[in-house]
């Protein structure tokens, strides 16, 4: 069990569902998944052509997985609470490790939703599962999807649904600290595929959760035995092998966009072991070395 404390939950929470309603209907398999981010992409700003959200979502990598049923009340309630104060427990570990550099952190907004929303990176659907949007810095989320994690994904415990929190969060670190913008401009230039440009930047997120394990734990005590496992185990659930293995029954690495099981276990053990941001440098490796 992930041991919150007493500590206070986060006031960056927008909540969008309507009072006492489930987060959503039951869904089916075939649903889409997008595990990441979502920013200049919905205006064409990596040089090719998006016609909606649709595509968007498909060139950063979409894969299909089976979304649970919506939530009943108690559980939603738990969920809810649990999720404030990881995102509250973000806010406090970034505040401090930017403050090192001496930059200010201005924490995201984390928007609970049931079935679809609106964002400045246009329409959202619960399929698309968690999405961070740069345009309106805020994370999307159906907490449903946490059903979903613990169900089909087979990432048990408490801890899973703190990684998927502490990963969208840090697509905005990235934002913060210009790696999104890194991560366009050689989109833009063009040198190198755009699905293992986005493989870079979703394992630099994974070493990310990881500096926050690390420090959320020391800062605290926020691990309990068993939870550091746990968030391996989550790394490698959503692994595009092990996604593309449960839903297709066979692995192109060539359309990877978030990286294998082994990459996204090695760069969030990268990132807990070191507790430092200079080991998540995913941009200066060869391809095949990440």
């Amino acid at each position: 069990m992930v041991n919150l404390g007493n500590r206070s939950p986060s006031r960056n929470i927008v909540d969008r569902r309507p009072p006492g309603a489930p987060d959503r209907p039951a869904r089916s398999r075939g649903m889409m998944i997008g595990f990441g981010v979502i920013g200049a992409l919905a205006a064409g700003a990596l040089g090719v052509t998006v016609t909606g959200l649709n595509s968007a979502l498909e060139f950063i990598g979409i894969e299909r997985a089976l979304i649970a049923p919506g939530m009943e009340a108690p559980r939603r309630a738990e969920i809810d609470d649990f999720a404030a104060v990881i995102l509250g427990d973000t806010e406090r570990i970034w505040s401090a490790e930017f403050e090192r550099y001496g930059a200010p952190y201005q924490p995201p907004k984390l928007l609970f939703y049931a079935g679809q929303t609106t964002s400045g990176c246009g329409a959202i659907q619960a399929d698309f599962g968690p999405i961070y949007c740069g345009f309106d810095r805020q994370i999307f989320l159906d907490l449903s999807f946490f059903d979903a994690v613990s169900g089909d994904f087979e990432a048990r415990g408490d801890f899973p649904p703190a990684y998927i929190i502490a990963h969208e969060v840090a697509h905005h670190v990235q934002l913060l600290t210009g790696d999104m913008d890194i991560f366009y401009d050689r989109i833009d230039a063009g040198n190198e595929p755009a699905n293992q440009l986005q493989v870079r930047f979703e394992l630099q997120a994974d070493c990310l959760a990881g500096i926050w394990t690390k420090q959320a734990d020391q800062a605290f005590d926020l691990l309990e035995e068993g939870d550091i496992e746990e968030g391996i185990a989550a790394a490698r659930a959503f692994g595009d092998d092990a996604i593309q293995m449960m839903d297709r029954g066979v692995i192109n690495e060539a359309s990877f966009t978030h990286g294998s099981s082994e990459q996204r276990a090695e760069w969030f053990k990268s990132g807990y072991d070191s507790g430092e941001m200079a080991a998540c440098d995913t941009w200066t490796q060869e391809y095949d070395a990440l």
